[in-house]
């Protein structure tokens, strides 16, 4: 609810400001898209994980080169694609696992309001800047903006970029034409 306030105040700033800076932007979304990237790898905890993401994400790259070289058009063998990047692997990943359903918690969880009040203006920035950029979503923006990398903020910051970036998908349709 935060980040929709924030958003509806901005409304009228981003109304004139929003086509301005993505023609401006529009050529540069793939450093954009590049330095998300190198930043959420170098945030990774230990050179095993960095490592791995590095990996993951030039296997990612290498399959999406490779499709454009396929006799197929490009719409048809996307879903193909992301199923098995995003199906398969949680599948597998979870085959060799025995997961258990952890001991859920009642009641409430208790965020200070400065806190609270300073990830929702993160998120709903996030949000923005999410909406923007094409691949990015809210997921990898609340990981970047979570501010002390716990679980608390981690959700008030998703909470707050899916909030933003839901009214902002309807604004960017409007306003560039593009969702």
């Amino acid at each position: 609810l935060g980040s929709i306030i924030v958003i509806v105040v901005l409304a009228p700033i981003l109304v004139l400001v929003m086509p301005l800076v993505y023609a401006v932007s529009r050529p540069l979304t793939a450093v954009f898209l590049l330095s998300v990237v190198a930043v959420m790898i170098a945030t990774e905890r230990g050179m095993t994980k960095k490592y791995l993401a590095t990996m993951a994400f030039l296997l990612a790259g290498t399959i999406g080169l490779l499709s454009k070289t396929l006799p197929v058009s490009g719409d048809l063998i996307l879903f193909p694609i992301l199923s098995g990047l995003f199906g398969v692997s949680v599948l597998v990943l979870q085959a060799r696992k025995k997961t258990e359903i952890p001991e859920q918690k009642t009641g409430g969880v208790h965020v200070p309001a400065k806190k609270a009040t300073k990830q929702i203006m993160l998120g709903s920035v996030g949000g923005i800047v999410a909406g923007f950029l094409p691949g990015i979503g809210p997921s990898q923006v609340a990981a970047l903006t979570s501010l002390d990398k716990n679980s608390e903020s981690f959700l008030l910051s998703l909470g707050a970029l899916t909030g933003a970036n839901a009214l902002l998908s309807i604004m960017t349709l409007w306003l560039i034409g593009r969702a």
